[in-house]
């Protein structure tokens, strides 16, 4: 079954302002949460990829603790 087959995308057929997609990536590294919002969140620059590039997802609070470097 190919990606689109499967509704999966990868990275190079990203646009601008995309929403809505599924991608697997992998975890190039996880930047340091930084606390916004006067405290009442925080947030950090995820480095993902695939073999097709790589992109920084931004994730906010909880989401920060779920992922770690190397992870898929």
């Amino acid at each position: 079954m190919s990606y689109m087959e499967e509704g999966l995308s990868k990275i190079e057929q990203l646009k601008p302002n995309t929403k809505s997609v599924n991608l697997i990536v992998k975890v190039a590294s996880k930047g340091e949460p930084r606390v916004v919002s006067g405290g009442a969140h925080r947030v950090a620059d995820i480095l993902v990829g695939d073999e097709t590039g790589v992109i920084y997802l931004t994730l906010w609070d909880d989401a920060i603790d779920r992922v770690d470097e190397g992870m898929v």
